[in-house]
């Protein structure tokens, strides 16, 4: 986001720079990725 600068509070100071922000400034502390598009079923194996 250009020119976009999230807000700032000593709780947010304590991550590490290069961490990921989303648009209202919350700092992303898990990602979670599909390796496949072939399943789409949401079981527990998959969702855990």
């Amino acid at each position: 986001m250009v020119g976009f600068t999230p807000p700032t509070s000593p709780a947010s100071s304590r991550h590490a720079d290069g961490t990921l922000v989303d648009k209202y400034g919350r700092h992303v502390t898990y990602l979670r990725l599909s390796i496949t598009d072939r399943c789409d079923f949401r079981c527990s194996y998959c969702m855990a």
